[in-house]
């Protein structure tokens, strides 16, 4: 690759998908520094730079910096620029490559699975090419990392990428957005350690509670919060229509970008339009989804809808307007073991802490009064006990 001002020039190519712009950057940048084509001490294009020759806004070449930074793969140093930061030996590139294998291996058995091959059939087909082709013996496996799902939050983001920093961090950490139903189910399926989730339930009127009940009846789960947070309407702002609450998608024929079934926001969504006897079918664009709210920020700053859901801290970080819907309640649910077990002690040192606080309410739109607190302790309904913090 031939070098500009210092940088590598990348020649990349965004694969199409529903995933979020920013997703696939940060995926295509992964790619490259899993199969050798980025090394460490690489510096990266500008911002600027990179965002002009892929011709997608600043902000969405920011986010997928951040993204990769908070993971460990990017380093940025005031005047130094952004360069690739881990080495071959890292167990966070071991951790990459294992995700970009899983991921070829699925599409190719999904494609089979499609094409009315039998499950039998293909297994017996991949292991003849691997046998064909293995020449050494597996490496040894790295270390797993500490993986939490579920639903995105950029205060939840400023934790994950402080701990990343820290020198005495055991582990590679993974943040995966899959909505809050994704991420208790990721849980339960123990692939992840915690979920992050904002469940309304409209029967009990409370959230996360009941969800997590009903989802772990034989388990010992811990609920922590980790903020309360301003969640409204994000709309541009140099919009033409006077757009003062849901009712104006109906009023005004304008287009929505959604979230994905399964999330929150989503089930939010769905609640507020029905105690305004909305449909879904009366919505343009419901069947648009995204998977966080910086992506639906970004649909709404691009003009790509009209309106949106979200977070006030990702209106304010694309500068849309904002019609606050509710004040809402998000925490981290954690098995009981994770929660007392070492993995998690730097995890939970930080969410205590004074200064992350500070860092959150610098954000803008929370409230942190209750952030760190164990709002909940759930037991197997068979052996009632008390768990002490």
């Amino acid at each position: 690759m031939p070098k500009h001002d210092n940088y590598q020039e990348i020649e990349l190519r965004l694969n199409p998908g529903k995933a979020p712009l920013y997703q696939r950057l940060a995926e295509a940048i992964r790619d490259r520094v899993a199969t050798g084509l980025l090394s460490p001490g690489n510096r990266l294009p500008p911002i600027r730079r990179l965002a002009l020759q892929l011709n997608i806004h600043t902000n969405t070449v920011a986010r997928a910096y951040s993204e990769l930074e908070r993971e460990g793969v990017l380093t940025t140093r005031r005047g130094g620029g952004t360069t690739v930061s881990i080495n071959s030996e890292d167990p966070l590139l071991s951790a990459l490559r294992t995700e970009r294998l899983r991921s070829i291996i699925s599409k190719a058995a999904l494609e089979a699975l499609s094409l009315g091959y039998e499950p039998a059939q293909i297994e017996k087909a991949m292991s003849h090419h691997l046998a064909t082709y293995l020449k050494s013996p597996a490496e040894p496996t790295a270390p797993e990392p500490l993986v939490i799902s579920g639903s995105d939050d950029p205060a939840l983001g400023l934790l994950v990428n402080r701990l990343s920093r820290m020198s005495d961090q055991p582990s590679p950490i993974l943040s995966v957005h899959a909505g809050s139903m994704g991420g208790l189910l990721a849980v339960a399926r123990g692939e992840a350690h915690m979920a992050g989730i904002h469940l309304w339930d409209a029967e009990q009127r409370t959230y996360n509670t009941p969800f997590v009940k009903r989802m772990f009846p034989d388990r010992s789960m811990v609920l922590v919060n980790l903020a309360h947070r301003e969640l409204g309407l994000m709309i541009h702002q140099r919009s033409e229509e006077s757009i003062d609450g849901l009712k104006s998608l109906i009023e005004q024929d304008l287009v929505l970008v959604n979230r994905q079934s399964g999330s929150g926001t989503r089930l939010i969504l769905d609640y507020e339009l029905k105690q305004r006897n909305i449909t879904p079918s009366q919505i343009k664009g419901y069947d648009h989804e995204v998977n966080d709210h910086f992506s639906v920020a970004e649909c709404v700053a691009n003009r790509d809808a009209d309106i949106g859901i979200g977070t006030l801290t990702a209106a304010r970080a694309l500068g849309l307007k904002f019609i606050p819907i509710r004040h809402e309640r998000y925490d981290l649910v954690i098995p009981y073991e994770w929660y007392r077990s070492e993995l998690l002690t730097s995890f939970l040192a930080i969410l205590h802490s004074d200064q992350y606080r500070d860092a959150i309410n610098h954000l803008g739109g929370y409230d942190t009064s209750q952030t760190g607190d164990v709002v909940a302790r759930l037991f197997p309904v068979q052996q009632p006990k008390t768990l002490t913090s």
